[in-house]
Protein backbone atom coordinates (compact mmCIF):
# COMPACT_ATOMS: atom_id res chain seq x y z
CA UNK A 1 0.00 0.00 0.00
CA UNK A 2 0.90 3.07 -0.51
CA UNK A 3 3.34 4.51 1.60
CA UNK A 4 2.19 8.70 1.54
CA UNK A 5 -1.32 7.81 1.64
CA UNK A 6 -0.97 5.68 4.62
CA UNK A 7 0.84 8.43 6.31
CA UNK A 8 -2.07 10.95 5.51
CA UNK A 9 -4.75 8.80 6.75
CA UNK A 10 -2.92 8.13 9.93
CA UNK A 11 -3.00 11.89 9.93
CA UNK A 12 -6.73 12.12 9.41
CA UNK A 13 -7.65 9.78 11.67
CA UNK A 14 -5.75 10.68 14.70
CA UNK A 15 -7.28 14.59 13.82
CA UNK A 16 -10.91 13.55 13.31
CA UNK A 17 -11.66 9.00 13.83
CA UNK A 18 -10.65 6.52 12.12
CA UNK A 19 -14.30 6.38 10.77
CA UNK A 20 -13.47 9.52 8.72
CA UNK A 21 -11.33 8.20 6.58
CA UNK A 22 -14.22 6.24 5.08
CA UNK A 23 -13.71 9.32 2.79
CA UNK A 24 -10.44 8.25 1.83
CA UNK A 25 -11.04 4.17 1.29
CA UNK A 26 -13.79 4.51 -1.48
CA UNK A 27 -10.92 5.11 -3.66
CA UNK A 28 -7.78 4.46 -2.34
CA UNK A 29 -8.63 1.57 0.20
CA UNK A 30 -11.92 -0.28 -0.99
CA UNK A 31 -11.22 -3.51 0.57
CA UNK A 32 -10.32 -2.26 4.24
CA UNK A 33 -13.45 -0.42 3.30
CA UNK A 34 -15.95 -2.84 2.81
CA UNK A 35 -14.35 -5.10 5.07
CA UNK A 36 -15.58 -2.98 7.45
CA UNK A 37 -12.23 -1.85 8.36
CA UNK A 38 -12.34 1.83 8.87
CA UNK A 39 -14.10 1.42 12.41
CA UNK A 40 -13.19 3.47 15.72
CA UNK A 41 -12.37 0.30 16.95
CA UNK A 42 -9.69 -0.56 14.14
CA UNK A 43 -6.46 2.12 14.61
CA UNK A 44 -4.50 0.20 12.17
CA UNK A 45 -7.53 0.85 9.63
CA UNK A 46 -6.59 -1.76 7.88
CA UNK A 47 -8.17 -5.57 6.54
CA UNK A 48 -6.42 -8.77 5.25
CA UNK A 49 -5.75 -8.20 1.03
CA UNK A 50 -5.86 -4.79 1.56
CA UNK A 51 -2.07 -4.31 0.24
CA UNK A 52 -3.79 -5.58 -3.03
CA UNK A 53 -4.97 -1.78 -3.27
CA UNK A 54 -7.41 -1.30 -6.29
CA UNK A 55 -7.30 -4.93 -7.15
CA UNK A 56 -8.89 -6.44 -10.41
CA UNK A 57 -12.21 -7.76 -8.44
CA UNK A 58 -12.85 -3.80 -7.31
CA UNK A 59 -13.10 -2.53 -10.44
CA UNK A 60 -14.81 -5.01 -12.25
CA UNK A 61 -17.25 -5.34 -9.60
CA UNK A 62 -18.76 -1.82 -9.96
CA UNK A 63 -21.74 -1.92 -11.77
CA UNK A 64 -23.13 1.29 -11.36
CA UNK A 65 -21.45 5.09 -11.00
CA UNK A 66 -22.79 8.25 -10.37
CA UNK A 67 -21.25 11.92 -12.10
CA UNK A 68 -20.53 13.19 -8.77
CA UNK A 69 -17.63 11.86 -7.82
CA UNK A 70 -16.10 10.99 -4.83
CA UNK A 71 -16.06 6.90 -5.20
CA UNK A 72 -20.22 7.14 -5.97
CA UNK A 73 -20.62 3.89 -7.54
CA UNK A 74 -22.33 0.21 -6.84
CA UNK A 75 -20.40 -2.62 -6.19
CA UNK A 76 -22.07 -6.14 -6.74
CA UNK A 77 -20.42 -8.88 -5.56
CA UNK A 78 -19.87 -11.75 -8.33
CA UNK A 79 -20.89 -15.38 -7.95
CA UNK A 80 -18.24 -17.79 -6.92
CA UNK A 81 -17.14 -20.07 -9.28
CA UNK A 82 -16.97 -23.76 -7.34
CA UNK A 83 -13.63 -24.21 -5.29
CA UNK A 84 -12.55 -20.57 -6.08
CA UNK A 85 -11.64 -19.72 -2.67
CA UNK A 86 -9.70 -22.56 -2.09
CA UNK A 87 -6.15 -23.98 -3.02
CA UNK A 88 -4.16 -26.11 -4.74
CA UNK A 89 -6.40 -28.67 -6.51
CA UNK A 90 -9.71 -27.10 -5.99
CA UNK A 91 -8.34 -23.90 -7.01
CA UNK A 92 -7.22 -25.38 -10.40
CA UNK A 93 -10.56 -27.07 -10.83
CA UNK A 94 -12.29 -23.32 -10.10
CA UNK A 95 -10.18 -22.26 -12.87
CA UNK A 96 -10.73 -24.83 -15.56
CA UNK A 97 -14.85 -24.25 -14.85
CA UNK A 98 -14.15 -20.27 -15.31
CA UNK A 99 -12.28 -21.08 -18.94
CA UNK A 100 -14.70 -23.94 -19.91
CA UNK A 101 -18.09 -21.80 -18.77
CA UNK A 102 -17.00 -18.05 -18.73
CA UNK A 103 -20.41 -16.75 -19.38
CA UNK A 104 -20.97 -16.17 -15.35
CA UNK A 105 -17.45 -14.71 -15.58
CA UNK A 106 -18.53 -12.38 -17.80
CA UNK A 107 -21.56 -11.46 -16.76
CA UNK A 108 -20.19 -10.91 -13.50
CA UNK A 109 -16.67 -8.84 -14.36
CA UNK A 110 -17.37 -7.56 -17.99
CA UNK A 111 -19.80 -5.02 -17.81
CA UNK A 112 -20.08 -2.02 -20.57
CA UNK A 113 -19.77 0.48 -17.76
CA UNK A 114 -15.76 -0.41 -18.06
CA UNK A 115 -15.67 0.91 -21.16
CA UNK A 116 -17.23 4.53 -20.27
CA UNK A 117 -14.84 7.61 -18.94
CA UNK A 118 -17.95 8.00 -16.16
CA UNK A 119 -16.51 5.05 -14.82
CA UNK A 120 -13.36 6.55 -14.15
CA UNK A 121 -14.77 9.43 -13.54
CA UNK A 122 -16.32 7.36 -9.81
CA UNK A 123 -13.30 7.86 -8.56
CA UNK A 124 -11.15 11.01 -10.71
CA UNK A 125 -13.74 13.49 -9.85
CA UNK A 126 -13.38 14.73 -5.91
CA UNK A 127 -15.04 17.49 -3.86
CA UNK A 128 -14.57 18.20 -0.01
CA UNK A 129 -18.44 17.96 1.13
CA UNK A 130 -19.56 20.58 3.97
CA UNK A 131 -19.67 17.64 6.17
CA UNK A 132 -16.18 16.88 6.30
CA UNK A 133 -14.25 20.28 6.14
CA UNK A 134 -16.85 21.56 8.51
CA UNK A 135 -17.19 25.07 6.22
CA UNK A 136 -18.65 24.32 3.08
CA UNK A 137 -18.40 22.17 -0.23
CA UNK A 138 -15.23 22.95 -1.96
CA UNK A 139 -13.56 21.43 -5.60
CA UNK A 140 -10.68 19.43 -5.60
CA UNK A 141 -9.09 17.15 -8.26
CA UNK A 142 -11.42 16.43 -11.27
CA UNK A 143 -9.80 14.94 -14.52
CA UNK A 144 -13.59 13.64 -15.72
CA UNK A 145 -14.65 17.13 -16.09
CA UNK A 146 -11.25 18.60 -17.25
CA UNK A 147 -11.27 16.09 -19.91
CA UNK A 148 -15.06 16.05 -20.45
CA UNK A 149 -14.88 20.00 -21.29
CA UNK A 150 -12.09 19.44 -23.64
CA UNK A 151 -11.21 19.05 -27.15
CA UNK A 152 -10.89 15.15 -26.56
CA UNK A 153 -14.58 14.49 -26.21
CA UNK A 154 -16.30 14.66 -29.11
CA UNK A 155 -19.94 13.23 -28.14
CA UNK A 156 -21.48 13.21 -31.55
CA UNK A 157 -18.49 12.22 -32.97
CA UNK A 158 -17.08 9.04 -31.27
CA UNK A 159 -14.58 8.39 -33.44
CA UNK A 160 -13.12 11.77 -33.03
CA UNK A 161 -12.85 11.06 -29.42
CA UNK A 162 -10.11 9.74 -27.33
CA UNK A 163 -11.05 9.09 -23.18
CA UNK A 164 -9.11 7.77 -20.48
CA UNK A 165 -8.60 3.72 -21.28
CA UNK A 166 -7.19 4.86 -24.68
CA UNK A 167 -4.25 6.99 -23.48
CA UNK A 168 -3.79 5.41 -19.45
CA UNK A 169 -4.45 1.47 -20.91
CA UNK A 170 -2.36 1.03 -24.49
CA UNK A 171 -3.74 -2.31 -26.11
CA UNK A 172 -1.20 -4.97 -26.13
CA UNK A 173 -0.88 -6.46 -29.61
CA UNK A 174 -0.16 -10.31 -30.39
CA UNK A 175 -1.94 -11.20 -26.83
CA UNK A 176 -2.29 -15.14 -25.47
CA UNK A 177 -4.97 -13.78 -23.07
CA UNK A 178 -7.95 -15.14 -22.94
CA UNK A 179 -9.84 -11.66 -23.02
CA UNK A 180 -7.78 -11.04 -25.92
CA UNK A 181 -10.20 -9.10 -28.65
CA UNK A 182 -13.40 -6.75 -28.14
CA UNK A 183 -16.28 -6.32 -30.16
CA UNK A 184 -17.60 -3.42 -28.50
CA UNK A 185 -15.09 -1.28 -29.01
CA UNK A 186 -14.78 1.21 -31.54
CA UNK A 187 -11.24 0.95 -32.44
CA UNK A 188 -11.36 -3.23 -31.46
CA UNK A 189 -12.65 -6.52 -33.01
CA UNK A 190 -13.43 -9.85 -31.33
CA UNK A 191 -10.59 -11.01 -33.36
CA UNK A 192 -7.47 -8.58 -33.21
CA UNK A 193 -5.88 -10.71 -30.86
CA UNK A 194 -5.10 -7.60 -28.37
CA UNK A 195 -6.06 -6.77 -24.99
CA UNK A 196 -6.02 -3.76 -22.89
CA UNK A 197 -2.58 -3.11 -20.49
CA UNK A 198 -3.88 -3.23 -17.02
CA UNK A 199 -0.86 -0.88 -15.48
CA UNK A 200 -2.92 2.27 -15.85
CA UNK A 201 0.10 3.91 -17.28
CA UNK A 202 0.27 7.58 -16.02
CA UNK A 203 2.80 9.66 -13.48
CA UNK A 204 3.58 7.76 -10.50
CA UNK A 205 7.22 6.93 -11.16
CA UNK A 206 8.48 6.63 -7.51
CA UNK A 207 6.34 4.22 -5.86
CA UNK A 208 6.61 1.13 -7.61
CA UNK A 209 10.56 2.12 -6.99
CA UNK A 210 9.81 2.38 -3.39
CA UNK A 211 7.55 -0.79 -3.21
CA UNK A 212 9.24 -3.31 -5.51
CA UNK A 213 6.18 -5.58 -6.12
CA UNK A 214 6.42 -8.20 -8.44
CA UNK A 215 7.20 -6.66 -12.20
CA UNK A 216 7.97 -3.16 -10.99
CA UNK A 217 11.31 -2.42 -13.09
CA UNK A 218 8.63 -2.92 -16.39
CA UNK A 219 5.75 -0.71 -14.71
CA UNK A 220 8.97 2.05 -13.99
CA UNK A 221 10.21 1.87 -17.50
CA UNK A 222 6.60 2.33 -19.45
CA UNK A 223 5.66 4.96 -16.97
CA UNK A 224 9.05 6.94 -17.92
CA UNK A 225 8.56 6.47 -20.91
CA UNK A 226 5.20 8.15 -20.65
CA UNK A 227 6.05 10.92 -18.70
CA UNK A 228 8.95 11.55 -21.42
CA UNK A 229 6.41 11.78 -24.01
CA UNK A 230 8.38 8.59 -26.07
CA UNK A 231 5.28 6.81 -25.47
CA UNK A 232 3.99 5.57 -28.72
CA UNK A 233 0.00 3.89 -29.39
CA UNK A 234 -0.55 3.01 -32.95
CA UNK A 235 -3.92 2.20 -32.69
CA UNK A 236 -4.82 6.39 -31.36
CA UNK A 237 -1.72 7.98 -33.81
CA UNK A 238 -4.11 9.22 -36.06
CA UNK A 239 -5.18 11.56 -33.08
CA UNK A 240 -2.64 12.23 -30.25
CA UNK A 241 0.06 13.57 -31.64
CA UNK A 242 4.13 12.56 -30.74
CA UNK A 243 6.28 13.89 -28.66
CA UNK A 244 6.58 16.20 -25.22
CA UNK A 245 3.31 16.17 -23.59
CA UNK A 246 3.90 19.77 -23.09
CA UNK A 247 6.47 21.68 -25.58
CA UNK A 248 8.43 23.86 -24.49
CA UNK A 249 9.52 27.22 -26.23
CA UNK A 250 12.11 29.80 -25.44
CA UNK A 251 11.37 33.32 -26.56
CA UNK A 252 14.60 35.19 -26.89
CA UNK A 253 15.73 38.63 -28.69
CA UNK A 254 17.68 38.33 -31.70
CA UNK A 255 20.63 39.70 -30.36
CA UNK A 256 22.10 41.47 -27.13
CA UNK A 257 24.89 44.04 -26.35
CA UNK A 258 27.06 42.92 -22.86
CA UNK A 259 25.74 45.43 -19.83
CA UNK A 260 22.17 44.91 -21.00
CA UNK A 261 19.38 43.89 -19.61
CA UNK A 262 17.66 41.05 -21.17
CA UNK A 263 13.94 39.41 -21.12
CA UNK A 264 13.79 35.62 -21.79
CA UNK A 265 10.31 33.77 -22.46
CA UNK A 266 9.70 30.16 -21.81
CA UNK A 267 6.51 29.03 -22.94
CA UNK A 268 4.77 25.94 -21.83
CA UNK A 269 2.04 23.99 -23.77
CA UNK A 270 -0.62 21.36 -23.25
CA UNK A 271 -0.37 19.16 -26.19
CA UNK A 272 -1.33 16.22 -24.95
CA UNK A 273 -3.17 15.43 -22.25
CA UNK A 274 -6.66 14.59 -22.09
CA UNK A 275 -7.20 16.66 -19.05
CA UNK A 276 -5.12 19.79 -17.22
CA UNK A 277 -1.69 20.13 -17.01
CA UNK A 278 -0.60 19.18 -13.83
CA UNK A 279 -3.92 17.37 -12.94
CA UNK A 280 -4.59 15.23 -9.22
CA UNK A 281 -3.29 16.37 -6.31
CA UNK A 282 -2.36 19.83 -7.00
CA UNK A 283 -0.28 19.84 -3.47
CA UNK A 284 1.41 16.50 -4.68
CA UNK A 285 2.21 17.13 -7.88
CA UNK A 286 5.48 19.71 -9.42
CA UNK A 287 6.34 20.04 -13.26
CA UNK A 288 8.29 23.65 -13.53
CA UNK A 289 10.72 24.92 -15.70
CA UNK A 290 14.46 24.55 -15.01
CA UNK A 291 16.16 27.36 -17.12
CA UNK A 292 19.95 27.85 -17.64
CA UNK A 293 21.76 30.86 -19.27
CA UNK A 294 25.36 29.93 -20.31
CA UNK A 295 28.17 32.13 -21.80
CA UNK A 296 31.15 31.33 -24.90
CA UNK A 297 33.18 29.59 -22.16
CA UNK A 298 30.69 27.96 -20.60
CA UNK A 299 30.25 29.57 -17.38
CA UNK A 300 26.84 29.50 -15.75
CA UNK A 301 25.45 33.15 -16.04
CA UNK A 302 21.93 32.16 -13.94
CA UNK A 303 19.50 30.01 -12.99
CA UNK A 304 16.33 29.50 -12.33
CA UNK A 305 14.46 26.02 -11.24
CA UNK A 306 16.97 24.16 -9.73
CA UNK A 307 16.93 21.34 -7.14
CA UNK A 308 18.69 22.59 -3.71
CA UNK A 309 20.94 20.33 -2.70
CA UNK A 310 20.17 21.25 0.74
CA UNK A 311 16.45 20.52 1.35
CA UNK A 312 15.77 19.01 -2.16
CA UNK A 313 12.83 21.36 -2.76
CA UNK A 314 13.27 23.73 -6.27
CA UNK A 315 14.46 27.04 -6.03
CA UNK A 316 13.29 30.26 -7.61
CA UNK A 317 16.63 31.48 -7.83
CA UNK A 318 20.17 30.17 -5.83
CA UNK A 319 19.47 30.22 -2.06
CA UNK A 320 15.74 30.99 -2.47
CA UNK A 321 13.56 28.21 -2.49
CA UNK A 322 9.88 28.25 -4.29
CA UNK A 323 7.50 29.49 -2.82
CA UNK A 324 3.39 30.12 -4.16
CA UNK A 325 2.21 32.91 -3.89
CA UNK A 326 5.37 35.21 -5.06
CA UNK A 327 4.06 37.56 -7.93
CA UNK A 328 3.40 35.73 -11.18
CA UNK A 329 7.36 36.34 -13.15
CA UNK A 330 9.03 35.96 -9.86
CA UNK A 331 11.30 33.10 -9.68
CA UNK A 332 10.55 30.25 -12.43
CA UNK A 333 7.39 28.42 -14.41
CA UNK A 334 6.10 26.22 -11.28
CA UNK A 335 2.54 24.21 -12.48
CA UNK A 336 1.23 23.70 -8.62
CA UNK A 337 -1.74 24.36 -6.21
CA UNK A 338 -1.78 24.56 -2.40
CA UNK A 339 -4.86 23.79 -0.30
CA UNK A 340 -5.72 26.80 2.28
CA UNK A 341 -8.12 25.92 5.62
CA UNK A 342 -11.27 28.48 6.46
CA UNK A 343 -8.76 30.83 8.21
CA UNK A 344 -6.42 30.65 4.44
CA UNK A 345 -3.72 29.00 6.00
CA UNK A 346 -1.43 26.36 4.01
CA UNK A 347 -2.29 23.11 4.63
CA UNK A 348 1.38 21.61 3.65
CA UNK A 349 0.46 17.68 5.13
CA UNK A 350 -2.40 17.00 2.40
CA UNK A 351 -4.94 17.48 5.18
CA UNK A 352 -8.05 17.72 2.98
CA UNK A 353 -10.27 17.25 5.57
CA UNK A 354 -9.97 20.88 6.15
CA UNK A 355 -9.74 22.34 2.42
CA UNK A 356 -11.84 25.31 2.03
CA UNK A 357 -10.04 27.07 -0.56
CA UNK A 358 -6.81 26.74 -2.74
CA UNK A 359 -3.74 29.00 -3.63
CA UNK A 360 -0.85 29.08 -6.19
CA UNK A 361 -3.56 27.52 -8.63
CA UNK A 362 -1.37 27.40 -12.03
CA UNK A 363 -2.23 24.83 -14.18
CA UNK A 364 -3.09 24.30 -18.30
CA UNK A 365 -6.06 23.62 -19.77
CA UNK A 366 -5.81 21.13 -22.94
CA UNK A 367 -4.31 22.79 -26.07
CA UNK A 368 -4.08 25.90 -23.95
CA UNK A 369 -0.10 27.67 -22.76
CA UNK A 370 1.36 29.69 -20.03
CA UNK A 371 4.26 31.79 -20.06
CA UNK A 372 7.26 33.54 -17.71
CA UNK A 373 9.38 36.07 -18.27
CA UNK A 374 13.17 35.81 -16.82
CA UNK A 375 15.29 38.87 -16.33
CA UNK A 376 19.05 39.03 -16.73
CA UNK A 377 21.58 42.38 -16.20
CA UNK A 378 24.57 41.01 -18.23
CA UNK A 379 28.03 41.59 -17.29
CA UNK A 380 29.71 44.17 -19.06
CA UNK A 381 32.55 41.27 -19.83
CA UNK A 382 30.09 38.49 -20.98
CA UNK A 383 31.52 36.74 -24.26
CA UNK A 384 28.81 35.67 -26.50
CA UNK A 385 26.72 33.75 -28.09
CA UNK A 386 24.98 32.94 -25.26
CA UNK A 387 23.47 29.22 -24.92
CA UNK A 388 19.65 29.02 -23.16
CA UNK A 389 18.69 25.98 -21.98
CA UNK A 390 14.81 24.83 -20.86
CA UNK A 391 13.78 21.96 -19.35
CA UNK A 392 10.59 20.65 -18.44
CA UNK A 393 11.05 18.62 -15.09
CA UNK A 394 8.59 16.35 -12.90
CA UNK A 395 8.06 15.06 -9.53
CA UNK A 396 5.45 12.97 -8.37
CA UNK A 397 5.76 14.66 -5.17
CA UNK A 398 6.12 17.82 -3.14
CA UNK A 399 9.67 17.48 -1.54
CA UNK A 400 8.44 19.69 1.54
CA UNK A 401 5.18 16.82 2.05
CA UNK A 402 7.58 13.68 1.88
CA UNK A 403 9.95 15.66 4.12
CA UNK A 404 7.66 16.10 6.87
CA UNK A 405 5.00 13.29 6.38
CA UNK A 406 7.81 10.77 5.71
CA UNK A 407 11.06 11.79 6.66
CA UNK A 408 12.88 8.64 6.43
CA UNK A 409 11.01 6.93 3.64
CA UNK A 410 13.75 7.35 0.69
CA UNK A 411 16.47 6.79 2.87
CA UNK A 412 14.86 3.34 4.68
CA UNK A 413 13.97 2.38 0.83
CA UNK A 414 17.27 3.84 -0.12
CA UNK A 415 14.91 5.27 -3.26
CA UNK A 416 15.54 8.93 -3.17
CA UNK A 417 12.41 10.63 -5.48
CA UNK A 418 13.70 11.04 -9.16
CA UNK A 419 13.44 14.17 -11.52
CA UNK A 420 12.17 13.39 -14.59
CA UNK A 421 12.99 15.97 -17.88
CA UNK A 422 8.89 16.27 -19.57
CA UNK A 423 10.93 18.05 -22.36
CA UNK A 424 13.68 20.54 -23.40
CA UNK A 425 14.55 23.76 -25.59
CA UNK A 426 17.50 25.31 -26.64
CA UNK A 427 18.50 28.86 -28.14
CA UNK A 428 21.75 31.08 -28.74
CA UNK A 429 21.55 34.68 -28.64
CA UNK A 430 24.02 36.38 -30.31
CA UNK A 431 25.96 39.22 -28.19
CA UNK A 432 27.25 42.44 -30.44
CA UNK A 433 30.58 44.35 -29.39
CA UNK A 434 30.19 47.13 -27.21
CA UNK A 435 30.53 50.37 -29.22
CA UNK A 436 33.29 52.93 -27.09
CA UNK A 437 31.71 55.92 -26.81
CA UNK A 438 33.92 57.92 -29.37
CA UNK A 439 35.86 60.63 -27.51
CA UNK A 440 34.75 64.54 -27.69
CA UNK A 441 36.97 65.92 -30.69
CA UNK A 442 40.35 68.15 -29.47
CA UNK A 443 40.91 72.01 -29.97
CA UNK A 444 43.62 73.77 -29.99
CA UNK A 445 44.02 76.88 -29.57
CA UNK A 446 45.47 78.87 -32.89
Amino acid sequence: MNPPFQAVQKSFAADRSPADTRYCAGCHDPISLFAGAKDIHNLSLAAPGMQEGVSCVVCHSISHVDQRGNADYVLTPPTRYLGEAGTGVTKRVSDFLIRAYPRQHLADYDRNILRTAEFCGACHKQFIPEALNRFGSNPAQNQFDEWRQSHWNHPDAPEKTLSCRDCHMRLVPDSRDPGAGEAGDLRRAADDRAHRHHGTIATNLFMPAVLKLPHWEEQYRLTEEWIKGETVLPEIAHLWPAGPVAPLEILAPANATPGDTIELRVVVKNQKAGHNFITGPLDFLRAWVHLRVHDADGHLLAEWGGIDPLTREIFDEPGVIHKPGRPRDAGTLVFEGLPVDEAGQILRRHELWRKAGGTGNRVLFPRYADKQTYRLALPAATRGPLTITADLNFRRYRQEFLNLMLPSMESDSGVFQPTITKGSATATLALASATPTPAAPVVTAP
